[in-house]
């Protein structure tokens, strides 16, 4: 079994327009929602290879009631922790005319000392205990900068790998606690190591500068130009 985290889920409202003018009524002629986040995106792919998969994080309100509704559909387990807030609602909106698209996403409900101790809990008693955790994404607010350390720490006691997918902060304390594996893209990578990386050498060393540091697989993405990848061994 693989266990997602999804700290930040949301839901997503994709629009799309034909020829969007600005300070004019448009009219959309698509219009598409759907459980979003990292994690979740995981878990719906994990499901579709047909592997046993659970999402985890917080959930609130109407809209996160609708969320789990749209990945009861899809068929994808989930074990969320309630909150009292409202997940949020982020909004997608492509201009099929310009083949421009342009997100608008919210910050996230504010999760309570409690609501986090309640979701530290579940995680500790997830059973049987997964084969991977793939924790991924922003931190809402109220939530502490290390918790992915902590996540990373409390799996490595059971044994269990991880994966981490996050950027900024979080990802730089979530190193602090060697996971399994990173996917920081050339950017992120950038700012984990306090520097340019503007050929594809650069690139190179640094995954392998990553891992040096405890990792066992370091990942960079480049975008259309794909991957580099550095392992231990």
């Amino acid at each position: 079994m693989i266990a997602t985290i999804t700290l930040n889920p949301c839901l997503d409202e994709h629009i799309t327009v034909n020829g969007l003018v600005v300070d004019e009524a448009n009219r959309w002629f698509k219009l598409h929602r759907y459980a979003g986040g990292k994690g979740i995106d995981v878990s719906r792919a994990i499901h579709e290879m047909d592997v046993r998969t659970i999402a985890y994080g917080f959930i609130g309100g109407p809209e996160g009631r609708a969320l789990e509704i749209l990945l009861d559909e899809e068929g994808v387990q989930f074990s969320f922790t309630p909150i009292e807030q409202e997940t949020r609602t982020n909004f997608i909106i492509t201009d099929t005319r310009t083949s421009q698209q342009t997100r608008i996403d919210a910050p996230g409900p504010h999760i309570s000392k409690k609501e986090l101790e309640r979701f530290y809990r579940k995680v500790r008693e997830i059973h049987p205990e997964p084969d991977l955790i793939v924790a991924s994404g922003s931190i809402p607010p109220g939530v502490p900068v290390n918790i992915y350390y902590n996540i990373v720490t409390e799996a490595k006691g059971y044994r269990v790998r991880t994966i981490l997918d996050s950027e900024g902060q979080w990802l730089a304390e979530g190193i602090k606690a060697k996971p399994y594996l990173i996917k920081p893209n050339v950017h992120e990578a950038e700012e984990l190591l306090k520097r340019e990386l503007l050929t594809e050498e650069a690139i190179i060393k640094a995954a392998l500068d990553l891992v040096r540091t405890g990792i066992e697989v370091v990942v960079i993405s480049r975008g259309r130009d794909g991957i580099i990848a550095a392992t231990k061994k």
